[in-house]
Formats: C-alpha cells, sequence, structure tokens
C-alpha cells in the first residue's frame, strides 16, 4: 500500500515538473478542494421519476437502437413483427418480443443525410403487403455533384427479399418523390397509407424560421409544407401528376384531391401544369407524425410551431391550416388581417404554448382494451418539452389537453398489436418503451421538500451533504438581479469528466448540478437577501438528462417541490425608494429543457454548453478562492483527476470568457462572451 502510494505521489509530481517547462503552473492546494469528493449515493433524486399518474418503462431493457424514429408494424400479419425506424438510415425487425434479437432489415447507409432533422425518417408497408411484398420509406437523401452535396426529401419503393422475409432488397429502391431540399430541418416525416388505400405524407416548409424560403401558401410551386396524398397502385382513372423535377411516372393522383383541376388559388391564376396536385392539405409548418382514427377513419396531424403554439390538427380535404399567415389560432409572422380573413384557415382542435411544451411529436388515436379511460383520446408526446398528453375526442369542439407522464424526447407513439402496449420510440435514450399504468407504475416520486433530497445536512442553516463541489462561471447568465451560487456532484470518488477544450464536457451517468437563487428584497442591500428556489439538474444513468426546481418557504428553513407545470410568484422589491412586484417564475420540467437542451448539433452550431451550460472550458478557466486559497478551477480538476483526457496545456491557452466588467479584454470580446453565456442556449 505504501509504494502505491508512493507512485501516486511521484507521477504527480513528476507530471507537474513536465507541465511547468512547458508553462503549466499547478495551483498550490488547488486539489483539496476535488480530492476530497464523497460519492453522491445518499441523495434521493430518482434515475426516472414519476411526474404524474402515468409513467413510461423500458420495453426491451437490453437493447439500445441508434436514434429511433418511428415503430411500425406489418399488416395482416399474424405474431405482427416490430420494426424500429433508426434515423441514421437503418431498420431493424423484431420478431419474437419476450427474446429479441434486432435483426437489420434494410440499412441504406452513406445516403441517408443524418443531420438535426433529417434522416431516415419513415416506413410504410403496402396494405397488400403480405401478398407484394412493397414497402415505402421516406428519407433526407444526398448525392454528390462533383463540387459538393445536393439534399433531396425522397419517398421510394422497395421489395422484401423473398426468400428472407427479415430482408428488404436494398437494389430494388425505386425513386417515387425525389424533391430537392435546401435545409436540413422542417421536412415533416409521417407517412401512412389511410383506409381509401392511398399513401399520404406529411412534408414541412423546407426549413429555417418565418417561411422564409416561401413555400407556406403554394401550390404551385414545391412539395413543401402540407399533407401529400398519392396512389402508388396507379389505379384506373387516376391521373399522373403533373410535371416537376420532384416528380415520377411511378405513381398516380387521387382524382378526388383537392387541387385536380384547380385554376385560381387565393386570388392569383395558376396554370393547370403547374399545380402540384399531390396535395390532400397544406399550410402545415412541420408536421412530423400523424395518425388515423381506426374507428372512422379520420385523420389527425400535429403541427410543430414556430415560436407561440403547438397543434393538433384534423386534416381535411382541401384544409388550409394557415402557416405562415397563422400558428395555431394565432397570428403567424406573416399575418396579414384582411388576407387571413379572406382565405377561410382551418383552426387547430386543440394547441398549447410554449409553457408548455416545445416540439409535438409522437401521435396516436387509441382505441384498446388495456387503457379503456383512454379509449377514443388523441396520445400525443412533445419532444423537447417532454409530456406525454392526450386529448379527448369530441366532435365539434375544441379539445382540451391532459398531461399524463413525463418523458422525453418521444420521436413516435404506436399500439403494438400483439400484446396490446402503447410504444414509444426514445430517440435519445435509444430505448423502445411503453405506457405504464397508474396502478403498476414502480417508479420512485419525487422528494416532496428539500430536505428530502438528502442534499443538505442541514436545509435551515444550508450546510450541504459533502458530495457537492462549489464552481463558478466566467459570465454568469442574467437571472433577473438574482444572485446564484453553483455546485455539482459526481457518483463515484473515481469517475471522471470528459474534457474537452472547445466543445460539450461529457458526465458520468449520475452526476447532478445545483444552482441555488437569492433575492435582495432592497436592491443593493445584501441584509435583504431572501432564499427563492434551489434547482436541480440531473444526468441519469440512461443518459438523459430532467430537471425539478423547489421553492423556499417564508420560514426559509426549507423548500418545497415546484409542481411539474411551474409556479409563478409575485415579490415585493424596493429599488431607488420605490416599492414595486417583481413576478418570479419558477420553472416547470418542460423550461429546464428549454434552455437546458442537446441542441441540433453542438459541434456545428458552435455550443460548448449543451446541457450543463455553464460547465464547460470557457466558463470554468478561472481562478477562485476556496479555504484562503486561490487557483484555477480546471487545474484542480486536473490534478484531482477529474479530467480525462488531462490538461496538456496551460489554463492561460485555453478559452475563457470575458465578463462585462472585464476591463482586460476588449469591448467586442466581452460582448461575444455575454452573448455566449446568455444566447448559445437558443
Amino acid at each position: 500500500m505504501r509504494r502505491v502510494g508512493w507512485h501516486c505521489r511521484a507521477s504527480t509530481l513528476f507530471k507537474a515538473m513536465i507541465l511547468s517547462l512547458i508553462g503549466f503552473q499547478p495551483a498550490i492546494g488547488a486539489a483539496t478542494l476535488w480530492d476530497n469528493i464523497v460519492p453522491n449515493t445518499s441523495i434521493a433524486l430518482p434515475d426516472r421519476p414519476k411526474w404524474l399518474s402515468y409513467a413510461t418503462a423500458d420495453r426491451f431493457p437490453t437493447l439500445r437502437f441508434n436514434q429511433p424514429v418511428q415503430i411500425v408494424f406489418p399488416p395482416e400479419e399474424d405474431n405482427a413483427r416490430m420494426f424500429v425506424v433508426e434515423k441514421i438510415g437503418r431498420i431493424v425487425v423484431i420478431s419474437n418480443r419476450d427474446k429479441p434479437e434486432p435483426i437489420t432489415f434494410l440499412n441504406l447507409g452513406i445516403k441517408v443525410y443524418n443531420y438535426s432533422e433529417s434522416g431516415l425518417l419513415s416506413l410504410a408497408f403496402h396494405p397488400n403487403y403480405k401478398n407484394n411484398g412493397r414497402l415505402f420509406i421516406y428519407y433526407v437523401a444526398r448525392e454528390w455533384n462533383g463540387t459538393g452535396w445536393d439534399f433531396f426529401n425522397r419517398l421510394s419503393e422497395l421489395s422484401v427479399d423473398p426468400e428472407d422475409p427479415n430482408s428488404a432488397l436494398p437494389d430494388s429502391e425505386k425513386i417515387i418523390i425525389n424533391q430537392p431540399d435546401k435545409h436540413y430541418e422542417h421536412n415533416g416525416g409521417g407517412m401512412l397509407f389511410g383506409p381509401d388505400g392511398y399513401l399520404y405524407l406529411s412534408i414541412g416548409d423546407e426549413g429555417e424560421f418565418y417561411d422564409i424560403l416561401g413555400n407556406g401558401q403554394k401550390l404551385d410551386k414545391n412539395l413543401f409544407a402540407g399533407m401529400l396524398r398519392i396512389d402508388v397502385d396507379k389505379r384506373q382513372g387516376n391521373p399522373l401528376p403533373n410535371p416537376h423535377v420532384a416528380s415520377s411516372d411511378h405513381y398516380a393522383i387521387p382524382s378526388d384531391n383537392p387541387y385536380v383541376n384547380l385554376r385560381e388559388f387565393q386570388g392569383i391564376e395558376l396554370a393547370p401544369g403547374k399545380v402540384r396536385t399531390e396535395f390532400y392539405a397544406i399550410g402545415l409548418r412541420n408536421p412530423w407524425r400523424f395518425c388515423f382514427d381506426p374507428l372512422n377513419g379520420k385523420l389527425y396531424s400535429g403541427d410543430t410551431g414556430d415560436h407561440t403554439r403547438e397543434e393538433i390538427n384534423e386534416i381535411v380535404l382541401g384544409g388550409n391550416y394557415g402557416w405562415p399567415k397563422r400558428e395555431g389560432s394565432l397570428p403567424g409572422p406573416q399575418s396579414h388581417a384582411v388576407y387571413d380573413a379572406d382565405h377561410g384557415f382551418v383552426d387547430p382542435i386543440a394547441e398549447y404554448g410554449r409553457e408548455d411544451g416545445n416540439d409535438i411529436a409522437g401521435m396516436l388515436v387509441y382505441r384498446g382494451s388495456q387503457f379503456p379511460e383512454l379509449d377514443g383520446s388523441i396520445l400525443f408526446s412533445d419532444y423537447f418539452g417532454g409530456w406525454l398528453g392526450k386529448a379527448v375526442i369530441v366532435e365539434g369542439q375544441s379539445l382540451d389537453i391532459e398531461w399524463l407522464a413525463w418523458d422525453g424526447h418521444i420521436a413516435d407513439i404506436a399500439l403494438d398489436p400483439v400484446d396490446g402496449h402503447i410504444v414509444m420510440a426514445d430517440m435519445s435514450e435509444g430505448r423502445i418503451k411503453f405506457l405504464t399504468p397508474p396502478s403498476s407504475s414502480k417508479l420512485s416520486g419525487l422528494p416532496p421538500t428539500l430536505a428530502d433530497t438528502g442534499a443538505f445536512l442541514d436545509v435551515k442553516n444550508f450546510v450541504l451533504h459533502p458530495s457537492w463541489v462549489p464552481y463558478e462561471i466566467n459570465v454568469p447568465f442574467w437571472s433577473d438581479h438574482a444572485i446564484k451560487s453553483r455546485w455539482i456532484s459526481l457518483p463515484g470518488k473515481s469517475r471522471a469528466m470528459r474534457y474537452k477544450e472547445n466543445e460539450a464536457w461529457a458526465f458520468p451517468g449520475g452526476t447532478i448540478f445545483m444552482k441555488h437563487f437569492d433575492l435582495e428584497t432592497r436592491r443593493g442591500d445584501p441584509s435583504t437577501k431572501k432564499r427563492l428556489e434551489t434547482r436541480f439538474l440531473i444526468y441519469t444513468v440512461f443518459g438523459s438528462y430532467y430537471g425539478i426546481t423547489y421553492r423556499w418557504n417564508e420560514a426559509q428553513d426549507n423548500a418545497i417541490l415546484v409542481p411539474p407545470e411551474g409556479l409563478k410568484e409575485a415579490i415585493s422589491i424596493e429599488e431607488d425608494g420605490v416599492e414595486r412586484l417583481q413576478e418570479w417564475h419558477y420553472p416547470s420540467a418542460h423550461d429546464c429543457l428549454v434552455c437546458h437542451n442537446g441542441g441540433p448539433d453542438f459541434k456545428a452550431s458552435g455550443r460548448f454548453g449543451r446541457y450543463a451550460l455553464g460547465f464547460n472550458t470557457a466558463q470554468l478557466n478561472r481562478e477562485i478562492s476556496f479555504e484562503g486559497k486561490v487557483f484555477n478551477q480546471l487545474q484542480a480538476m486536473d490534478e484531482a483527476g477529474k479530467l480525462n483526457p488531462p490538461l496538456n496545456k496551460s489554463t492561460h491557452q485555453l478559452p475563457r470568457l470575458a465578463a462585462p466588467d472585464n476591463e482586460k479584454a476588449s469591448l467586442s470580446y466581452r460582448v461575444r462572451s455575454y452573448l455566449a453565456s446568455n444566447c448559445e442556449a437558443c
């Protein structure tokens, strides 16, 4: 034992000598802050919390998928196999639910452009698949043009291998629609055969913001921003599509599609040969998933909003849902009162605002016996908000939304015809999950008070459990005059964080961040400081994040869990001798992940915080004082063995954001630092 200890000390000393030769000066005593970490095993914050009555559970605990976005079951198949569509460009099939062994059904490889909202998005089996083996896929394709990549929203038909039902034939691909695409976002992605036997495909507005590419109210341009309906069987009497760069002769247009004989749209004369007769409905921004009611065949679709509304629409023949003139039932970014009134836009049957969610995704009309209380409801997920909700269908009325459970990044919801489970694709965790009823949930409830979390030895006197390590950042996020303190707690003494100089760090599962907010009720008077809230951001062993908030009571001796929908409070503040009310917003579970999010791709966007926004090299690279010693935080972490890989250069050579009052830095860099802290999460 003594020999091992000597070896560790010698290695540390040798490392310090080498680093000093390259200008790296270790901080004397700095490691003491990080060396004596106690594992956070006593903190009672669950990895998978139960927020509401319902919950989710792993359908296949031993399996992980690569960005699953859709779950599909072939029609008219006894003991129907489960097909999982992975956004990376692969489809896997599971034949035995009890002993699941995924088999690759199709792998499109590099022809799929997998980035942000692009990728392999959907699979649909022909209604007569059992006999003809025809299947259809929708994906964002890329093709090299000699100098760069061209991108396409591509609908293709393939055939199953007649010798192997668990394998599609890649070489059988026949391109049906190949719409050139300028942007990686807003590709839609829903695809289903309707009760009429026609193929329906939802497509977004091509991307970016405010319909800047001008597709939202166009019937003679391209195949964007609506619901398509085509005839892949080319039934007698159905015409071919009008000539267009995206179309082919592999499909026909249902003769009753609403724009087949259109000559005028919104007061503008249209050339007959230019109308995109594939449209069934228009005015949709980004309809990711849709569903048919198996009882009556009605079509319902979500539509992801821009800045204000998430929508559930009943899609009707020839319906115009208003984008970008409307967003939900509200004026859109290109609204015009007279214009809007003249064109009969269809309002959603249900909608909610950004205080509740951000990105309506999976959708299913539930008709089943396992959850009789949900029968006749539209079930849906909010991808970033993390909510699973229901809207009970009532003819001729706007629908009320009720939240059932909380689980983020659910990209699809489906009904398993074999066992009746409501199954879900969690794209972030790579899991297939299912909904559990209130009576059977084994998930842990969240601690009702701050004292119950185990994070404190003495809540009243604010004495923390020794597993917490304080840290400071260069440019704090502006929080309405609040004074904030920050800590991190690691799951074990030997666990290291994956350090990156210019990118987001990675953390071991079980890492917890804590941030505490105080507010002076008389501006500038520290003696009036009041405890407001304490927040936790938990990185679970499942690879996902969630956030919770505790609101301090009037006695200031404990804090109460804020409900998942959040809370608002008016606080009396005195400033310059004048009293006023300041509204304080305690964040909902959704609000936490609005800012603490993964972003579309942090490398491409230059984001270096991701979920743990302030815990990165440029923010942590600073000196702090602890027990009378001044040291650099990064050096302290490194000397304690908490960085993997270890630092290989002086902290003077590493990125460092500059605070607004740091006059040693240029004004432009201070401005950019402020924007990096306050705006990068958006």
